[in-house]
């Protein structure tokens, strides 16, 4: 029995895929992050979206995403909430 994905951890997903794409390429294509996330277009699309209004990610040369330095702290503390809660035993 497979169980849904938090929005918690698909946020995570989708700046970790950004994060990794940034520190190879300089900047994060949306295919790539479709691909890490394992989501379709129109919800990755939806989340970026989220995310850009959060000041977490930033649009570059007008298809590109690159985390903002709030969107990295962010991420450094979210991993850290994702490694509290699964270390008690519970599903994110």
């Amino acid at each position: 029995m497979s169980h849904r994905r938090s929005r918690l951890s698909i946020y995570v997903e989708i700046l970790d895929s950004i994060n990794k794409q940034e520190e190879i390429e300089g900047k994060a294509k949306i295919t790539r992050i479709l691909f890490d996330a394992n989501l379709p277009y129109a919800r990755v699309k939806e989340k970026l979206d989220e995310l850009m209004k959060l000041g977490l990610i930033e649009v570059v040369g007008g298809k590109y995403y690159r985390l903002t330095e709030r969107g990295k702290r962010a991420l450094m503390e979210l991993r850290k909430v994702l490694r509290i809660i699964e270390a008690f035993g519970l599903r994110v």
